[in-house]
């Protein structure tokens, strides 16, 4: 009775519970948040883009991204100094002066008084980069010491977006493109530290979770595009708390062109719910079943023997 009493007090406490799916109808209304923290080796914070999109053509509704520099060994330079980091920058400046566009112009009298106007009138035409050295809003900008820097970016934050397919696209910025146009020591070799995928009212965890995903702590070197893809699956705990389940890989390709960094992630429409087969009131019938069981055994024995 005693190891049978111990059996049924360790299956009870320390059972894993059982897995369920389920499928539940789209809420057009249901958000979910990607938490992100990638590592940059060999690109100035101030020379990258990031920006996201859905299946549904919708961008995020919410972000918390902040930046921090690294140093050429890849070393944090200064914890305590993050910079607030926009998904979408667009600055819009009062033109006193029309500068050239260099024969990029879309239109007559087109100026382009900004670095960042001549980069992208040229993309706009379907040309690669002008020449820094040949662009004078460049050569003001590269040489005035705003935005060149040595060493890498971490960025780290939050999402805030909806719960349909969407993907995060890191790149270049007009700056960016140029220094790459122009020989800059630029690449995207990176370590993918953490991605995840919960529920935007959860704030730890759900115990079923995994601490890690599988995409966490990947590293990649070199002049090349990546793609990292996450299978995610939606999941309810035992107490009912929302998070994601997720399977991921990763690929790259090496190019001459622009190098980019996608996060693309798709969503399974079935929800795995874990559920405990046994409550405590089951648990209570189990220890009396033993007990009854164990007395009317030795009644039935006792009565052998007797006679």
């Amino acid at each position: 009775m005693f190891f049978l009493f111990l059996s049924e007090i360790n299956s009870y406490l320390f059972s894993a519970p059982l897995r369920q799916a389920s499928i539940e109808p789209f809420e057009e209304d249901r958000r979910m948040r990607l938490d992100l923290n990638i590592s940059l080796f060999k690109v100035p914070c101030d020379a990258l883009a990031m920006d996201y999109e859905d299946s549904m053509g919708s961008h995020y509704f919410a972000y918390t991204l902040k930046v921090l520099r690294l140093d050429y060994q890849g070393q944090i330079l200064n914890p305590h100094q993050a910079q607030d980091f926009r998904i979408e920058e667009s600055t819009k400046t009062e033109k006193t002066n029309c500068g050239s566009c260099y024969g990029a112009e879309l239109h007559e009298g087109q100026c382009c008084n900004t670095c960042d106007e001549v980069i992208d009138a040229y993309a706009r035409k379907g040309w690669n980069p002008p020449d820094k050295r040949l662009v004078d809003q460049c050569r003001r900008k590269l040489f005035s010491g705003t935005y060149i820097g040595g060493g890498g970016c971490q960025i780290f934050g939050h999402l805030t977006v909806k719960e349909v397919p969407g993907a995060v696209h890191i790149s270049l910025n007009p700056l960016g493109q140029m220094l790459f146009a122009t020989g800059g020591d630029i690449d995207f070799s990176h370590s993918l530290n953490h991605l995840q995928a919960r529920d935007p009212d959860s704030l730890d965890t759900a115990p079923e979770s995994p601490a890690t995903t599988p995409l966490d702590h990947t590293s990649a070197y070199g002049h090349t595009h990546y793609l990292y893809y996450l299978k995610l699956t939606s999941a309810r705990s035992t107490h009912d708390e929302r998070f994601w389940e997720a399977a991921g890989h990763s690929r790259s390709h090496l190019s001459h062109a622009i190098p980019t960094l996608y996060i693309q992630y798709e969503i399974d429409p079935i929800t795995m719910k874990y559920r405990y087969t046994t409550s405590f009131g089951g648990f209570l019938i189990s220890l009396f079943a033993i007990l009854g069981g164990s007395f009317a055994c030795s009644t039935f024995l006792a009565k052998i023997i007797l006679t």
